[in-house]
């Protein structure tokens, strides 16, 4: 639905465009032409590049970034598109590495008539999907984010975090839709509703003893943009010792990564937590019987305190 209001919108703004006046309808079949013309060019291009050289440049420049990049094969399909399989990607400093089966990458080629061009990632594990859509408008001078995720299971592409298995199991499903604008980011707005469904805890490693006691049932998390200020809703985790909520906001800055993080993680315990959560956190408790831990620092560094 959202991509079709994008869509129909940017079909009326290049209407309007055009209805104008005829200097500017002559004005937009001249760049339509330039386009078609350069699309041709790049095809011809493409059709004659090397797959391997392809891989090779892209393995390179993994490894510039500090990125130790493996790919089992690469294909490059007209038009402009690259199908990537076995793919794994490891940061060596962090030591966290993902896996994927299947990787692709293309773009919409025809909307670069309507001058707003798209490009498209998809990231395959299993029978689980993950889409990625960028869509920048030489309308509005903004840039159009979507992602859309089916039945991705994270424990299989997220392999280990900082030289642990994640100790978590489950599957990814949800979409979010965000209008970035690059001269004023900021003005960030949208929103975001993602699920963890079937959720476990793994067994053994430090994580998963750590976590021995929580049986997780569900997860959800709402985050909405708008009016400089980024805020989450709904954003929780329920387990059979109890409930945790992430209850944040954030006064957005031109430096998004900058922008203050204030808010809490609460716990609401069940059954035998109640008491040890009294006993190591009673300061955190409020009159409601729950449990609230301060977060603060940035987006891009946040801080916890117990």
């Amino acid at each position: 639905m959202a991509a079709g209001n994008i869509l129909g919108k940017s079909l009326g703004n290049a209407w309007h465009f055009m209805a104008a006046s005829p200097r500017l309808k002559m004005a937009f079949f001249i760049i339509a032409g330039a386009l078609i013309g350069l699309y041709i060019i790049a095809a011809l291009v493409v059709l004659n590049l090397d797959a391997e050289v392809v891989r090779d440049k892209l393995i390179q420049s993994a490894r510039q970034q500090g990125l130790d990049l493996t790919i089992g094969q690469l294909e490059l399909s007209f038009p402009f598109a690259i199908t990537m399989d076995k793919v794994r990607l490891e940061e060596r400093r962090s030591n966290t590495s993902l896996e994927l089966d299947g990787l692709r990458a293309s773009v919409a080629v025809w909307r670069f008539l309507i001058l707003q061009p798209s490009f498209h990632f998809k990231a395959s594990s299993g029978e689980g999907s993950l889409r990625l859509d960028v869509a920048p408008s030489l309308f509005s001078a903004g840039v159009t984010l979507g992602a859309d995720a089916a039945n991705f299971p994270i424990d299989h592409v997220v392999l280990k975090v900082g030289g642990n298995p994640l100790p978590i199991a489950g599957k990814l499903d949800g979409g979010a839709v965000f209008i970035f604008h690059p001269m004023t980011p900021s003005a960030l707005e949208g929103n975001a509703d993602f699920r963890l469904n079937g959720l476990t805890v793994k067994s053994g490693g430090q994580w998963g003893s750590f976590l021995a006691g929580f049986t997780p049932k569900e997860a959800r998390c709402v985050i909405t943009a708008g009016g400089k200020w980024l805020a989450t809703k709904e954003c929780g985790l329920a387990t059979n010792l109890g409930n945790m909520e992430l209850r944040a906001g954030a006064a957005l800055k031109d430096n998004i990564g900058g922008s203050p993080l204030e808010g809490a993680v609460v716990f609401s315990p069940k059954g035998s937590l109640s008491g040890a959560l009294e006993a190591l956190y009673g300061k955190r408790r409020k009159a409601d019987g729950k449990y609230y831990f301060p977060i603060g620092g940035t987006l891009a560094a946040a801080t916890l305190t117990l």
